[in-house]
């Protein structure tokens, strides 16, 4: 391939691609194998409908990269799809010896085996006159896949198995089924043959894509936004940053064990998200479609990649103490756990960058600044809606003066993210208005009500994860006759936050769908103080309104911030 050209795009069928002796390798730092029934069915059934009506059947893309060798050829994306249909081809090979060695068509199906066996699973040198496998998948799986499944052997302990081995056990096992259901009752093999041999390998066809190096598989991907890309995308990043090490097998050992060791730190989650985080919080803001460029660019030899795994592993345990407010990581340290709690129930992560580098620079002013983000996030994101594209650029370039000593202590944190705190006079009307749904977003609405408790009752502290409240609709979900006609905007009343106050089990049974009148004799009864402070004579649009003013009112003290 001219290195002036992209790629070289086809369109093989299945059979075209395996065709003329070529052996197809996955990297040894690619993802491990993880599709489940749901894309095991989805594969059955596109079989069979082509099949029934001999119609083509399109895969989707196949990445190759062009290792130099006409014949050999590193898969970067389509890995899951090529040993999905290797298992589908090794079941019907099972199906087609069991028919041989019970006496069916003995010599017709020995010949089925070895003909299917050929075409998809292995490929004899002319020279050599060794067989080789068609398809070696990285170093997790292909032990299993070429040493146990390609042999037709089954595995000794099949629930010791690892996840990703126990998948291709379980897909095996799966067309294995499916096939024993479709052509049991048939007395030879030249139905189910056709199925594989013609259908599979002449009716599925595939986006053939062949590039020339780690940079232009990157592009492809981001052009195709296909299924999976993302996780792709972080493999060629680890890989480039890997090949500036030794090729030697110890050097490589170390490496990997210490990219399994970050993966398995910040497991949570979208890890090329983490990845790009990372990045965003010690240099200049990237999107995702750059970020290998940029990992490129600055990563050019060994002691650079050593820095940039060091750094890399360190922000993962802060990424996943992030997911888990209890985490030992943050030893104990009720403050920090409360802030990570917060911002856990909000679901945002624009902040991370920032906190990746003040962990790592400023440990002493962690705490505080956790609180700035989460006033930030509550004002901006959760209550506000706005934009989050401002949030991403503002965080990642205080992220990287923290990084660099040019911010030392929480203030200046602020004051370089004070763009983004919405005044009273803007967050009071965003409150007064806002709609959240009790039922997906439950923790949610617990904790807003509980924090506004908190500040009527004084500074009591009331966990809203640990009280047994309940969330009470004054205007109910399912309202009787004596509600008709007084919300006629239905759910979109139900589900403003002037229509919650938290209320003690019994009484939220006893007061239920009832009137107003009705329900004001339980709320008098409560300890809440929104439920017990509810003194409107009734209750209407109106009404909903004036009092969800009022809780704005107490927000807007709650999540603030002040700084001279």
């Amino acid at each position: 391939m001219s290195s002036s050209t992209l790629f070289n795009t086809s369109t093989p069928t299945l059979g075209d691609v395996f065709a003329n002796g070529k052996t197809f390798v996955v990297p040894r730092y690619q993802r491990d194998y993880s599709w489940e029934e749901e894309q095991w069915e989805e594969l059955w059934s596109d079989l069979f409908r082509a099949h029934q009506e001999n119609t083509d059947h399109y895969m989707g893309a196949l990445v190759l990269q062009d290792t130099g060798d006409r014949k050999v050829f590193t898969v970067i994306d389509g890995q899951q799809r090529l040993v999905t249909i290797s298992l589908l081809a090794l079941a019907g090979l099972k199906f087609l010896q069991s028919l041989a060695d019970s006496g069916v068509e003995s010599e017709k199906n020995i010949e089925r085996v070895r003909l299917t066996r050929e075409r998809f699973l292995q490929v004899k040198d002319a020279a050599t006159l060794l067989n080789a496998a068609r398809l070696r998948l990285n170093r997790n799986n292909d032990p299993f896949f070429s040493g146990t499944l390609v042999q037709l052997r089954e595995p000794l302990a099949p629930r010791k198995l690892n996840a990703s081995d126990k998948l291709l056990w379980q897909c095996f096992r799966y067309f294995s089924r499916r096939i024993d259901e479709e052509f049991k009752k048939l007395d030879n093999g030249e139905d189910l043959a056709r199925l594989v041999n013609r259908t599979l390998a002449d009716k599925f066809l595939f986006i053939q894509i062949l590039v020339d190096d780690d940079l232009n598989a990157y592009t492809v991907f981001e052009t195709l936004n296909a299924r999976g890309t993302k996780l792709t995308a972080t493999d060629l990043v680890k890989n480039y940053v890997m090949s500036q090490f030794s090729s030697s097998d110890t050097d490589l050992d170390i490496i990997e064990v210490r990219w399994h060791r970050i993966l398995g730190a910040a497991q949570a989650g979208d890890f090329s998200l983490f990845l790009r985080h990372h990045w965003n919080s010690q240099h200049d803001l990237v999107r995702r479609q750059e970020l290998f460029k940029a990992v490129k660019r600055s990563v050019s030899n060994r002691d650079e990649a050593q820095y940039f795994l060091e750094g890399l592993e360190s922000s993962a345990h802060v990424h996943a103490a992030l997911q888990r407010s209890k985490d030992e990581f943050w030893g104990g340290d009720k403050g920090i756990q409360k802030r990570v709690r917060e911002l856990m129930i909000f679901g945002v992560t624009q902040c991370y960058p920032v906190l990746y580098s003040a962990h790592a620079k400023l440990i002493g002013h962690f705490e505080e600044i956790l609180r700035i983000c989460v006033v930030l996030s509550f004002r901006y994101i959760v209550i506000g809606r706005l934009n989050a594209q401002p949030m991403e650029r503002a965080y990642s370039s205080v992220a990287v003066k923290i990084w660099k000593g040019e911010i030392a202590s929480a203030r200046q944190v602020f004051e370089g993210l004070k763009d983004l705190y919405v005044p009273d006079d803007q967050f009071k009307p965003y409150f007064s208005s806002v709609q959240i749904d009790s039922g997906s977003k439950k923790s949610l609405v617990r904790y807003i009500l509980f924090q506004i408790e908190n500040h009527l009752a004084g500074g009591v502290t009331l966990d809203f994860e640990d009280d047994p409240a309940t969330i009470e609709h004054i205007f109910p979900e399912n309202p009787g006759e004596n509600w008709e006609g007084i919300f006629p905007e239905g759910a979109q009343e139900v589900y403003r936050m002037g229509n919650y106050l938290l209320l003690e089990d019994r009484l939220n049974r006893d007061a239920a769908n009832k009137s107003f009148d009705e329900k004001k004799v339980y709320y008098k009864q409560s300890k809440y103080q929104l439920a017990a402070r509810l003194t409107t004579s009734a209750w209407h649009h109106d009404s909903l309104v004036s009092h969800q003013e009022f809780m704005a009112n107490q927000a807007a003290a709650v999540w603030r911030l002040n700084y001279p």
